[in-house]
């Protein structure tokens, strides 16, 4: 989940809550045919209740469906915010996001 938050603390700001959730709930509405528990997701009114129910939903299933969704859900997303900002300024905002844990507990989350 750690990714997630960070690349939250990261667009929220520049494309706005309502931007974050679309896109968001865009990407969990394209997966939702293949992981049915994904779009109950989809149904939050901001980025912090989003990646509250996708934790909830990803601790809910078989931890290696559970990672494979997450990573199509996250190349989704990333797919769609290059096709709204454009390749270099999606790969300077991811790699902003990757760079350092924003709390301690994502340091602990990255060292496991």
């Amino acid at each position: 989940m750690a990714p997630w938050r960070r690349i939250g603390e990261q667009l929220v700001p520049l494309i706005g809550e309502l931007g974050f959730c679309a896109l968001f709930g865009r990407a969990t509405r394209l997966l939702a045919a293949r992981y049915e528990w994904i779009g109950a997701v989809a149904s939050g009114k901001s980025a912090a209740a989003l990646l509250a129910a996708l934790e909830a939903a990803v601790a809910a299933v078989d931890p290696a469906e559970a990672r494979i969704a997450n990573a199509e859900l996250l190349a989704t997303f990333t797919r769609q915010l290059t096709a709204l900002v454009g390749d270099a300024l999606t790969a300077r905002l991811l790699a902003t996001a990757k760079e350092s844990p924003s709390r301690p507990e994502d340091a602990q989350e990255q060292n496991k």
